[in-house]
C-alpha cells in the first residue's frame, strides 16, 4: 500500500513539473471548454449559443472556477499556485463529465439542459444542504454536475493529503472545494439575494431584463451581458489573489512583474476619471434629479464593471514590466466586460486603449516621446468620456454627445500626457500651470467664465498639490499622483458643467430625445395598467428613432391587448420590428401572435418554427408553435407542441396561465374536442 501511495506521489510530482508555460495551459484549458460546449450542444440538448454566450461569457464561467480551485488547493496545499495549475489542467477533463454521466443514467439524448442552478435566494442553504441527496432534483443541475462536484472534493482531499501530509488540512481543503464550486454553480441566485437586500420583490427577470438609468444590450443576451458584471469583478479578485500569491519568493513568477516600473502609470487614473466623467455628465442631462425612474441591478454591477475594465485594458497595455501571464489575466478579464457593456461601449474603450501601446512599444525616439504622450493622452481621455457616456446612451450617443464634453477630456488628457511622457519630471509650477489651463479652458468652453475660472483654479491647486505630495517619490509614483489628481479636476469640472442652466439647458432638448428613456417611462406605466399614458410615450420614442425595436413592440403588443380595431396596424409595427431584428426570436414569436390572432396561423407556423430553432427554449415561442399548429387542426402535432411547451414552462412561476391553458388544450385535443 506504501508502495502504491510513493509511485503516486511521484506521477502527482511529475505533473507538477511538466513543462507547460502560461500560454500552452490557456490553449489546453481552451479546447476542453470548447469540447464541453459542444458536448452539451449535442448531448444535453442546448441551443448553439449567441456569440457572446459561447466565446466571452461560457469560457470566462470556467476560467473562473479554474482560478479559485487552483488558489485553494495552493492554500491547502502548501505548492506554488502554478504548479498545482498543471496538475488541476489534467484534472480540469472532469469537466467533460457531466454531459456524458447525464446521457449515460438517462439512457438519452433528452438529458436535462445543463446551466447555472436555478431557485429563490430562501432556499440556497437548503440547496446547498441537499445537492447530493439524490432524490431531489434542482433545475438547471443535473445528475452528472452533482458527480463532477463530489470528483472533485474527494480529488481535493486526496491531493492535500498527499502533499501536506495532514489529515485536517486536507479534510478543510474538500470543505473549502465544495463551496467554492456551488459558489460558481449558484452565482446568479447569490447575486440575486444580495439585490434583494435592496430591493426585497426584486424577481428574476429584474435582475437579468431590467432597464434604468444604462443602456442595456438586446434581451437575447441580456443574461449573458449580466453575468459578465460579476463574472468580470469575481475574476479581477482572483487574478488579484493569483498575483499576490505568486510574490511568494518560492513560487514561479508566473503573473507578476519582474521589476521595473511602469510606462506613464498616471494614464490609467486619467482614463477611469475620464469615463467617469462621461458617464456624469451624461446621467445629469437624460437623467435629472426628481425623475422616477428606480435603478436596476444592472447599473449597480455595471458602472464599477466599466470602470474596472478601462483600467485593467489600460494597465495591460502599459505594464511593459510585469509578466506576459499577467498581462494577458488583466486583458481577459477587461476585454469580457467591455464585451458585455456591448459594442457601444467597447468600441470607444479600445480607441482610449490601444494608442498606449504607442508609449510602451519603443517605436517612438526619445525626441519625439513628450510630443506622442500629448497626442496619445488626448486621444485616450477623449475616448474615455465618449465610453462612459455610451454607457448611459448606447449607441445613439455618438450622434448625441456634446462635443464640449469630448474637448475637455481632450485638453485634460493632453496637459496629463505632456506631464506624464518620458524625460525628467516636471517641476511643480509647470504642473499647476498645464492642468490649471487645460481645465481652464475646457471650463471655459463648456461654461462660460465662471466655470473657466473654477477649472483655472482647481488645475493649478491640483498641479500644486501634485508637485507637493510627488516630492521625493519615485517617478512612477509621481505619474500616478500627477494622473489621479488630474483625473479628480477634470470629474469636479465636468459636474459644474452640467450643474450651470446655460450649459445644460441648450441640450437637454436633444439630449433627452432618446428613444430608450421613453420606452421605460412607458413599460413604468404599463406595468400599472396605464395604457393611456404608454402609448404617448411609445409615440414620443419613435420619433427619437423610428427604429427602435422595443418602442415597435411595445406599441403593437399594447395596441392588440386596448385598442380593438387596430390589428393590422400591430401586425405592421410588429413586422417592423422582425425585420430589424430577424435573429430574434422574441419579436418573431410576437409578430406570429398577431397573426394567430387576426386569424391567419397558416402564416404564424413558419415564423415560429424558425423561433423554436434560434431558442428551443423561449417558452413564448414553444405556446403560439402549439396554438397555431391547433388552429390548423394538426392534431397529433399540436398535442407534441404542448407537451414540449409544459416541459419547458411549467417550473417558470410567470407562465402560470399559459400553463393552464396548455393543460385545457390537452385534455380537449385528447377527448377529440377541440376548446375553440
Amino acid at each position: 500500500m506504501s508502495g502504491a501511495w510513493s509511485r503516486f506521489r511521484a506521477f502527482v510530482e511529475r505533473m507538477e513539473e511538466l513543462p507547460i508555460g502560461p500560454g500552452a495551459l490557456a490553449a489546453t484549458l481552451a479546447g476542453i471548454i470548447a469540447v464541453r460546449n459542444v458536448l452539451e450542444i449535442v448531448i444535453a440538448k442546448n441551443p448553439v449559443f449567441f456569440g457572446l454566450a459561447a466565446f466571452v461569457h461560457y469560457p470566462l464561467a470556467y476560467v473562473a472556477p479554474f482560478f479559485a480551485l487552483t488558489l485553494v488547493l495552493a492554500l491547502w496545499a502548501g505548492v506554488a499556485s502554478a504548479r498545482v495549475a498543471r496538475l488541476m489542467l489534467m484534472a480540469w477533463l472532469l469537466t467533460l463529465l457531466p454531459p456524458i454521466a447525464d446521457l449515460v443514467l438517462h439512457r438519452t439524448h433528452d438529458a436535462p439542459t445543463i446551466g447555472y442552478l436555478h431557485a429563490d435566494p430562501s432556499e440556497l442553504g437548503w440547496v446547498w444542504a441537499h445537492f447530493f441527496d439524490p432524490t431531489a432534483s434542482f433545475v438547471g443541475t443535473t445528475p452528472g454536475i452533482r458527480i463532477e462536484i463530489l470528483a472533485a472534493v474527494l480529488l481535493a482531499f486526496v491531493y492535500i493529503l498527499l502533499r501536506s501530509r495532514s489529515w485536517w488540512r486536507a479534510l478543510l481543503g474538500a470543505l473549502t472545494v465544495y463551496p467554492a464550486s456551488m459558489f460558481f454553480l449558484s452565482l446568479p441566485v447569490l447575486v440575486h439575494g444580495l439585490f434583494r437586500f435592496w430591493n426585497p420583490s426584486l424577481t428574476r427577470t429584474d435582475l437579468l431584463w431590467g432597464e434604468a438609468l444604462l443602456k442595456r444590450m438586446d434581451r437575447d443576451t441580456s443574461p449573458d451581458s449580466v453575468a459578465l458584471m460579476w463574472l468580470g469583478l469575481t475574476m479581477a479578485g482572483l487574478v488579484a489573489a493569483w498575483w499576490l500569491s505568486e510574490r511568494r519568493p518560492l513560487e514561479p513568477a508566473w503573473l507578476r512583474g519582474r521589476g521595473g516600473t511602469s510606462a506613464a502609470p498616471g494614464m490609467v487614473p486619467l482614463l477611469v476619471a475620464s469615463m467617469a466623467a462621461g458617464t456624469l455628465v451624461a446621467l445629469f442631462l437624460h437623467l435629472p434629479l426628481g425623475q422616477a425612474l428606480l435603478v436596476a441591478p444592472y447599473d449597480a454591477l455595471a458602472v464599477p464593471a466599466a470602470l474596472l475594465s478601462v483600467a485593467l485594458l489600460a494597465s495591460a497595455v502599459l505594464r511593459a514590466d510585469a509578466g506576459g501571464a499577467f498581462r494577458g489575466a488583466l486583458l481577459v478579464v477587461g476585454g469580457a466586460i467591455a464585451a458585455g457593456l456591448g459594442r457601444s461601449v467597447a468600441v470607444p474603450l479600445l480607441a482610449a486603449v490601444l494608442p498606449l501601446v504607442v508609449l510602451t512599444a519603443g517605436w517612438v525616439p526619445q525626441w519625439m516621446r513628450r510630443g506622442a504622450a500629448i497626442a496619445v493622452g488626448a486621444v485616450t481621455a477623449m475616448a474615455a468620456v465618449g465610453a462612459g457616456y455610451a454607457l448611459v446612451v448606447g449607441r445613439e450617443a455618438l450622434a448625441r454627445v456634446p462635443s464640449d464634453l469630448l474637448v475637455l477630456g481632450l485638453l485634460a488628457g493632453a496637459a496629463a500626457g505632456a506631464l506624464l511622457g518620458g524625460g525628467s519630471p516636471a517641476p511643480a509650477w509647470r504642473r499647476a500651470l498645464l492642468i490649471g489651463l487645460a481645465l481652464g479652458l475646457g471650463g471655459l468652453l463648456l461654461a462660460g467664465p465662471v466655470l473657466g475660472g473654477v477649472g483655472l483654479l482647481a488645475g493649478a491647486a491640483v498641479g500644486a498639490l501634485a508637485g507637493w505630495a510627488e516630492s521625493g517619490l519615485e517617478p512612477a509614483r509621481r505619474g500616478l499622483w500627477t494622473g489621479l489628481l488630474a483625473g479628480i479636476a477634470l470629474l469636479v469640472v465636468a459636474r459644474g458643467a452640467v450643474a450651470v442652466p446655460a450649459t445644460t439647458d441648450p441640450l437637454k432638448a436633444e439630449a433627452r430625445c432618446v428613444a430608450r428613456l421613453h420606452v421605460i417611462r412607458a413599460q413604468e406605466h404599463e406595468e400599472k395598467k396605464e395604457w393611456l399614458n404608454a402609448r404617448p410615450q411609445y409615440l414620443e420614442a419613435l420619433k427619437c428613432d423610428e427604429n427602435q425595436v422595443d418602442a415597435l413592440r411595445g406599441l403593437a403588443l399594447g395596441m392588440l391587448a386596448n385598442e380593438e380595431g387596430r390589428t393590422d396596424r400591430a401586425i405592421e409595427l410588429l413586422e417592423k420590428a422582425a425585420k430589424l431584428a430577424p435573429g430574434s426570436a422574441v419579436e418573431l414569436s410576437n409578430l406570429a401572435s398577431a397573426y394567430i390572432q387576426a386569424g391567419r396561423p397558416a402564416d404564424a407556423l413558419p415564423l415560429l418554427d424558425r423561433a423554436v430553432t434560434l431558442d428551443p427554449r423561449d417558452p413564448n415561442a414553444l405556446f403560439n408553435r402549439a396554438r397555431a399548429l391547433e388552429d390548423l387542426g394538426r392534431k397529433a402535432e399540436a398535442i407534441a407542441a404542448w407537451e414540449s411547451f409544459l416541459a419547458r414552462a411549467t417550473p417558470l412561476p410567470d407562465s402560470a396561465a399559459d400553463v393552464r391553458q396548455a393543460r385545457q388544450s390537452l385534455r380537449a385535443l385528447r377527448g377529440g374536442t377541440l376548446p375553440r
